[in-house]
């Protein structure tokens, strides 16, 4: 084999690995986020499910919400869907690290932001976490923590 048969075969090795390296590191560190934005995306299509009673909804949203959340007052059902919830939510929608938690704005426009929680290694609702209003400025809401 030629010097440059071996150099050219040790670049190409190299580069493979690097960007398999690059493909394990991302999988890695994204996947909170993804697992996070996975199940709100499951509550947000379990609980607007049409034909479902209001009980049905209250008792499938449970099985999505935080401790605390669960704690702050009764699950309620208002147009078809569980209270404070958007029913539609858009495509790419942001989702940023907030501490331990992920904080997700199902709308592109200005709107409440949702807080996702981890309890006992599964992600949950935990209710609103603020708005957003004009030029992407976050207003965090007082009761939550």
């Amino acid at each position: 084999m030629k010097k440059q048969d071996v150099r050219n075969a040790t670049i190409l090795v190299a580069v493979v690995l690097g960007f398999v390296g690059f493909v394990v590191y991302e999988s890695v560190t994204t996947r909170p986020k993804r697992d996070a934005t996975r199940v709100f995306l499951k509550l947000i299509d379990a609980v607007n499910r049409p034909g479902l009673s209001d009980e049905e909804r209250i008792e499938t949203a449970r099985n999505f919400f935080s401790a605390r959340r669960l704690a702050a007052g009764p699950i309620r059902v208002a147009d078809g869907t569980v209270e404070g919830l958007k029913p539609d939510v858009d495509h790419n929608f942001p989702v940023w690290r907030d501490g331990a938690s992920f904080l997700l704005r199902p709308t592109d426009r200005d709107g409440v932001v949702y807080r996702m929680v981890e309890e006992n290694g599964r992600w949950r609702f935990d209710g609103p976490a603020g708005h957003r209003h004009g030029r992407g400025e976050f207003v965090p809401d007082p009761e939550t923590p």
